[in-house]
């Protein structure tokens, strides 16, 4: 099973507009709890900045993998989020981050959660990749530049 399983076209978002990093954990919580994800916006919010307050998880490239394991989600949800502009994230490279994968998963399998992780940080070195989705509007077409990336990966 590859991330592309665990993400969904309506957990595809192009264009966010945020302000900030905080601005974006808030529209995140909001849109992770209007898709049904566990817990109220407030909690799903606080446990985003709980972890985010261990270690950025900005991973460089202009990307950011904000996560947690919330007991309500019973398997792994992913999002992805590109944002309309870049914004200060504190990455391990100092650079803004456009290009967001929310990840949620259940305390009681945490090896999902860091399979997934694993699997982002080795295809999100691709610059080139990044780029092409950070300039698509269209959902569909992400998902497809994801599937592609892992099937490559895979070869």
């Amino acid at each position: 099973m590859g991330f592309i399983d665990h993400l969904h076209r309506d957990r595809v978002i192009v264009g966010l507009e945020v302000k900030d990093k905080s601005d974006l954990f808030e529209k995140l919580a909001e849109i992770a709890a209007g898709c049904g994800i566990g817990p109220s916006r407030d909690e799903i919010e606080r446990k985003l900045r709980e972890r985010e307050e261990t270690m950025s998880t900005g991973i460089g490239n202009g990307v950011g993998i904000p996560h947690s394991l919330l007991e309500e989600v019973e398997e792994l949800k992913a999002f992805l989020v590109t944002l309309e502009r870049p914004i200060p994230y504190d990455a391990i490279d100092g650079a803004p981050v456009q290009l967001i994968v929310l990840i949620f998963g259940n305390p009681g399998d945490p090896g999902t959660s860091l399979k997934a992780l694993a699997v982002l940080g080795r295809i999100m070195r691709d610059r080139t990749f990044i780029q092409e989705i950070c300039s698509t509007e269209d959902p569909d077409a992400i998902l497809e530049i994801i599937r592609d990336k892992e099937q490559k990966r895979r070869s």
